[in-house]
This record gives structure tokens, sequence and C-alpha cells, in this order.
């Protein structure tokens, strides 16, 4: 199954040109380490929720086109559990780096 979102990812950054920003929304979402307590870890790709918190952050303002460009991989992986939407988006930047 990893394989295969690799490839999908892959393709996704081949065909849009987008790993600068989908780099920038796994920075983001990594950016909240700290919930004051100096543990925890990525709020599970908070950033989806524009209505509230972090989608609302100016300083994630155009976040929501990379969302947008995962979306179709994410509805095929993310949906039936393969893999979560933050582990999505750190994968994505990954291959954004690797690929272009």
């Amino acid at each position: 199954m990893a394989e295969a979102i690799v490839a999908d990812l892959r393709e996704l950054v081949a065909a849009k040109n987008c790993g600068a920003i989908l780099i920038r929304l796994s920075w983001h979402d990594a950016g909240v380490f700290s919930s004051g307590a100096l543990k925890g870890g990525c709020p599970n790709a908070a950033q989806r929720f524009r209505d509230a918190g972090e989608g609302a952050f100016e300083a994630n303002a155009g976040l929501d086109v990379a969302i947008g460009l995962l979306a179709p991989v994410a509805e095929r992986y993310v949906a039936p559990g393969a893999i979560s939407h933050a582990d999505l988006w750190a994968l994505a930047a990954g291959g954004a780096g690797i690929c272009g």
C-alpha cells in the first residue's frame, strides 16, 4: 500500500508542480509540536478545519490549495484508514523534496 501512496504523490507533484506548497503544508503541521508542555506532536492535520483553530490562522493562509491538491489522494487512502491526514502530508512533503 505504501508504494501506491508514494506513486500517487509523485504523480501529483510531477503533474501539478506543487512540491513547494506540500512541503509548506507539512512544515506548518509540524510547527505546532508543543502544546506548551514541550511534548506532543503534529495535531493530525488540523489545518483541514477552516472554521476554527489552525485552519483560520493567518500563517496558514493558502494552505487550503495544498489540501485541495491532496484531496483525491486523501479520499483514496485516508478514508479507508491506510494512512492519516498528518502522515499523508508528511509523506507528500518528503516525496516533494525528492521529486521536485
